[in-house]
């Protein structure tokens, strides 16, 4: 077995050059060995470091399910697995690749090739104003309520959104003037937060709830209301160039900006952030949150 996948042998690389190709079926068992023999270890790989702990686990289930059965492992093989198993695959790949160093490199590359993720489909609607109104009117639980609210005014994506509720909780940012400033500085993470801007009114509502949030809380968001995280992401972009608010500074506060500009940038996009911030803020307080009183 261990001659096929490391060579001198072909190991993976029978008929992997056509992407149409069925994968090689006397490969299939030995791939699935190796999914059995080696998730313990994966899951603390550097592959999985920055992988939040709801998404590690949706990626190890996978995994289990294809180390049980290769016809589910053929499947995502040959292109016909849903994105979350295609990832957490190509992770586990890289893993044999690079740290384990289990297959050859000519047959890790064939592989990856074969599992190409299925591209996201663009945002093209949003939220109004008049939606964000209405999800907070729906949610009575006042820690359900609160998380959304830092979603609303932050921007951010939903793992940050409760890495930073957390924070707030324990009383972990500053304070400039009317805003609250979260430093996360999740830099080395394909999906990047650098800060988390929020009022200093939401800030101190938090940190008096002294109750800290998961994951899980935001998923119930998710399915009990039918939250839509992106499409908040979304409104908050859209709310903040209206306002005049530079793209940059936009892309600063929701985390899009690339590292190598991030490194020069750093210190004068936070300067236009401070600056800018407050008149989101205000339109908050004036079209969404006034609303909710009546």
């Amino acid at each position: 077995m261990k001659e096929d996948l490391l060579g001198p042998g072909p190991g993976f690389e029978p008929g992997l050059g056509d992407p149409q190709a069925r994968f090689p079926e006397e490969l299939l068992p030995q791939l699935a060995f190796l999914l059995k023999n080696n998730l313990q270890e994966f899951a603390k790989s550097e592959e999985m470091r920055h992988v939040s702990e709801l998404q590690k686990r949706k990626y190890l289930n996978a995994l289990k399910k294809m180390a049980e059965n290769t016809d589910v492992l053929r499947t995502v093989l040959e292109g016909r697995g849903s994105k979350n198993q295609t990832v957490a695959l190509r992770k586990f790949v890289k893993f044999l690749l690079f740290e384990k160093r289990l297959i050859t490199a000519s047959a890790g590359r064939e592989v990856l090739k074969k599992l190409k993720v299925p591209r996201s489909k663009p945002v093209l609607s949003f939220y109004t104003d008049k939606d964000i109104i209405s999800l907070l009117k729906k949610i009575k639980n006042k820690k359900a309520k609160l998380l959304l609210r830092l979603a609303i005014e932050s921007g951010l994506r939903r793992s940050h959104i409760v890495e930073a509720f957390n924070k707030i909780a324990l009383g972990k940012y500053e304070l400039h003037g009317d805003i609250a400033i979260v430093f996360l500085n999740k830099t080395s993470s394909t999906k990047r937060a650098f800060v988390c801007f929020c009022s200093k009114i939401l800030a101190e509502e938090i940190k008096r709830l002294r109750q800290k949030v998961s994951i899980h809380s935001a998923a119930k968001l998710t399915i009990k209301h039918k939250v839509q995280w992106n499409k908040i992401r979304k409104w908050h972009a859209t709310t903040l160039l209206s306002l005049g608010v530079p793209s940059e500074v936009v892309d600063f506060l929701e985390g899009r900006v690339p590292r190598t500009i991030l490194a020069q940038h750093y210190l004068n996009l936070l300067t236009l952030a401070k600056k800018y911030y407050p008149r989101f803020i205000n339109y908050v307080a004036q079209h969404i949150y006034s609303h909710l009183q009546q």
